[in-house]
């Protein structure tokens, strides 16, 4: 009798220690699994309502294609205006070899005597005395022991010489007799877009020029595939009894540019609730309600499934 009871607590303890050991290395687990799926399950279930009210409970390729189909033209619009605001060849930034980005300033030592000389020898070939041709950039030996600028740094100060030297190019070519003044204004944003900013570039200038050759030149800016404007323009003339007198010419000359955002703005944050989509495709479709002209477009692709299946049943052997 003692051994029975023995080998039953033994078998008891065995069962208990077996089921134990099955709760802890697959039961548990699988519970524990069972848990996060069924919250998966509460999470997407829960995003799958939210659709289902953004989308109107149709498709999300129909409410974008509705979206891209109406949008296009603008867009269309868009790039054809933007080329128009562009700076022509003068370049934005001035790339650094990768070699020298961690001495810049070295760069910087190497290639802006280079470009200030060379600016010189082009204006002193045309007999004209530019009053600044470093256009205000530091001189090289600002950089001395212990400065150490950033290549972007550097890089600015660089493009800026090339927008001044693309400035007085253009005064040269037009036939300027004299530049007392050709000040390069700081950079501004003319015009935040949705997609990307009108920057405008500006420089205040006084030179002399022959009557005729400045009616030229103010046809030329005319007639650029970029965009100039004449912001202030001061005019004197010092030999009223010439007809091809010289004029002493004060003015503000600005250029401007597209430059695309990094991102889009703004728009994100507009169409990011169901109202607000429903209010935008009840714009872009003729003053329906946004259900409406969903509900019409699936009827239609509905149609068209139907006709298939007609035509496939009656005809098409397969």
């Amino acid at each position: 009798m003692k051994k029975g009871v023995i080998f039953l607590t033994l078998l008891l303890a065995a069962s208990l220690a077996g089921t134990y050991a099955v709760w802890e290395l697959y039961v548990k687990q699988r519970m524990e699994d069972l848990g996060a799926h069924r919250k998966e399950e509460e999470k997407l279930t829960k995003k799958l309502t939210q659709l289902e009210e953004t989308f109107f409970r149709t498709k999300p390729d129909t409410v974008l294609s509705i979206w891209r189909t109406e949008i296009q033209p603008w867009a269309d619009a868009v790039d054809r205006r933007t080329d128009f605001y562009n700076i022509g060849q003068i370049p934005l930034k001035v790339e650094i070899p990768v070699e020298e980005i961690d001495l810049a300033k070295w760069f910087y030592k190497k290639e802006q005597p280079k470009m200030v000389q060379a600016l010189y020898t082009r204006a002193w070939e045309s007999s004209i005395n530019l009053p600044d041709p470093a256009f205000g950039t530091p001189d090289p030996d600002f950089y001395g022991q212990g400065s150490n600028p950033s290549a972007d740094e550097i890089s600015q100060h660089l493009a800026r010489i090339e927008f001044g030297k693309a400035v007085a190019e253009l005064l040269i070519v037009s036939g300027v007799k004299s530049v007392s003044v050709l000040e390069i204004w700081p950079e501004q944003i003319a015009f935040r877009g949705r997609s990307g900013d009108i920057k405008s570039r500006t420089v205040g200038l006084a030179f002399t020029i022959p009557m005729r050759d400045f009616v030229v030149f103010i046809d030329k800016l005319s007639q650029q595939d970029r965009y100039f404007e004449v912001k202030a323009l001061h005019l004197t003339n010092t030999a009223l009894r010439y007809r091809d007198a010289h004029l002493n010419v004060e003015m503000i000359l600005a250029q401007a540019y597209y430059e695309q955002a990094s991102q889009t703005r703004v728009v994100a944050s507009e169409i990011d609730s169901p109202i607000a989509i429903r209010s935008m495709l009840a714009n872009l479709l003729g003053g329906l309600s946004a259900d409406d002209a969903l509900l019409n477009v699936g009827r239609r692709a509905e149609n068209k499934k139907n006709l298939w299946q007609r035509f496939r049943r009656r005809f098409l052997p397969f």
